[in-house]
This record gives structure tokens, C-alpha cells and sequence, in this order.
């Protein structure tokens, strides 16, 4: 036999990548809208029936049960019910997904998973049934609550006994906002 050089190449397993989570709000205690995005590998095509398996950090807390209209893949809602195991989420791809594709899985707000008790960074990891290496998202940060500061109250006219306009001026926190 004649042998002859190649050129190098790596045989390794295939799995998703680049894993990154987005949570809003990112305040303690409270639930929150989780979106978690990730690439397919090489081997990474999905069919309608495959898994897309999502395990939460251990210090989030789940419901028992997420209906299916508050989970979306890649914007549109999800066909059958989710299976909730612990930490773990599994939901069905519903339709072909594309190796190497980019998919983004969204639990709404209603889904009610709850952000941790203790302010720090947290990471979620994600697998799929085509691709069953665990993979770890980037770290996002879960802080305290916001308080208001420099509350002030100024009635106009200052008089006793007559119709006024209150005007209050206060500073939001660091993480704070309003919302209807």
C-alpha cells in the first residue's frame, strides 16, 4: 500500500453553540421573561418531533406545568406542551430545523418562571435530542431590587382649605423602571 498525507482535520462531537440567555427583568424574586438563543451544530438538524431540552440554574424557580402559549420558537408558539422535570424544560422542535441554524426560544413573562432570591450570575444550559453535550450560556446577572430615592411632594397653591396640583419628583434606582 501507498500511504500519503492529509491534510489535518478534528473528529469531535457535534453540539449547539453559543448559547446566550436575555432576562427581563433581571430583578430578584420576580418572574421574568427568559429568551435563550442558540446555534445548531453540524449535526444539529431537527425534525418536527425532536427535543430542544432547556435546564435552568438551580436557583430559578419553575411551575410545575408551562403552557404552550407562552413558549415561542423563532416567534412562532409551540404546538404541544412542554415537559417540566425539576430544572429542566423539554420542548418539541414542531417543525424542521436546520443544522447550523440560529434558534431562539422565548418563555414569556406568563410562563411564570421566577428569577433567583440571591442577586448574581447565573447560567442556563441547553442540549437537544440530536445534539445531547450539555453546553453552558453565557452568564447573566440577576440584581436586587430598585428603590426610589429623593422623594419630594410640592402642592401648589400651599393653601389650607383649596384645590391643588401635587407634584412628585423622585430618582429611580439603578434597575428600576415603570411600567403600567
Amino acid at each position: 500500500p501507498t500511504f500519503s498525507v492529509s491534510k489535518s482535520y478534528q473528529i469531535d462531537l457535534s453540539s449547539v453553540s453559543d448559547v446566550k440567555v436575555k432576562v427581563n427583568p433581571m430583578i430578584t424574586s420576580m418572574p421574568a421573561e427568559y429568551q435563550i438563543e442558540f446555534k445548531t451544530g453540524i449535526q444539529g438538524e431537527l425534525s418536527a418531533d425532536d427535543t430542544i431540552h432547556i435546564v435552568f440554574d438551580v436557583g430559578q424557580q419553575l411551575p410545575a406545568v408551562i403552557a404552550k402559549a407562552n413558549i415561542l420558537i423563532n416567534g412562532m408558539l409551540i404546538s404541544s406542551d412542554p415537559i417540566v422535570d425539576g430544572k429542566m424544560v423539554t420542548i418539541k422542535a414542531g417543525k424542521t430545523i436546520l443544522a447550523g441554524s440560529t434558534i431562539s426560544v422565548v418563555f414569556k413573562k406568563e410562563a411564570l418562571i421566577q428569577n433567583p432570591m440571591y442577586a448574581g450570575s447565573y447560567k442556563i444550559k441547553v442540549f437537544t435530542s440530536k445534539e445531547m453535550v450539555l453546553v453552558e450560556s453565557n452568564p447573566f446577572e440577576i440584581v436586587q431590587n430598585s428603590t426610589l430615592s429623593n422623594l419630594s411632594i410640592k402642592a401648589s397653591p400651599a393653601t389650607v382649605n383649596s384645590i391643588g396640583q401635587y407634584t412628585l419628583t423622585f430618582n429611580l434606582g439603578p434597575y428600576g423602571s415603570l411600567v403600567e
